[in-house]
């Protein structure tokens, strides 16, 4: 069987050419720009760094015009096969990660009017647990959950597992299948199928910083 990884860069790149270049993504770009923005993480290492470091911004866009005079058909064909990249060679090529490619897919996905929630397998739920687990503590910190609230993730689903991502005043706990986690801890604002629960003034202070839109689909 094909890895998670691999099964949702096919799918993302299938769904980039059903819906073409021009069709919107969340959060408010077009298939075309996240496509060269996924290239641009995989294949440009100065371009990259243009994201964070303004001194490498001319870099960032010199790739991105670079990947779009290739036309979206080439580039979607790039971006499923990556092949060797000029990342840490010769040793490690850079590879967008299963959590990376699984958000990318879904940001196509419910951008459309008529997404709903797909099914996942019990044996992709707990790989995406088991990433979860690796890279929690640094999602919740970059969405921008204050650092003295403490945050328990807890999966909906069979097994029900839960995991308390650091400790503090609270907690925060956010209740989800674990492919709803992830985008939600990507900074996923469109759709989302999670309940966030904890104490009056926790919940205060998220609703004030507008983190996390509350909804429950």
């Amino acid at each position: 069987m094909t890895s998670l990884a691999r099964r949702e860069r096919e799918a993302l790149c299938d769904l980039a050419l059903e819906l073409g270049p021009g069709a919107p993504t969340a959060p408010g770009r077009s298939v075309e720009d996240l496509v060269a923005h996924l290239l641009l993480i995989e294949r440009h290492p100065y371009g990259v760094a243009g994201l964070t470091q303004p001194r490498f911004a001319k870099y960032t866009r010199r790739s991105r015009a670079g990947e779009r005079e290739r036309g979206f058909p080439e580039m979607v064909e790039r971006l499923r096969h990556p092949g060797l990249t000029p990342w840490l060679l010769p040793f490690d090529a850079r590879r967008l990660t299963t959590l990376e490619l699984v958000v990318a897919h879904e940001d196509m996905r419910r951008a459309g009017k008529e997404w709903k929630p797909r099914t996942t397998t019990q044996a992709d739920d707990n790989a995406l647990w088991r990433r979860l687990r690796l890279s929690s503590r640094r999602l919740v910190r970059q969405v921008g959950i204050p650092r003295d609230v403490s945050v328990v993730l807890e999966r909906s689903d069979p097994p029900k597992s839960r995991m308390r991502v650091r400790p503090g005043q609270g907690p925060l706990v956010i209740r989800a299948k674990p492919l709803e986690l992830v985008y939600l801890l990507h900074g996923g604002r469109r759709h989302y199928n999670v309940l966030i629960t904890g104490p009056e003034w926790v919940m205060d202070r998220i609703r004030q910083a507008e983190i996390l839109t509350l909804r429950w689909y």
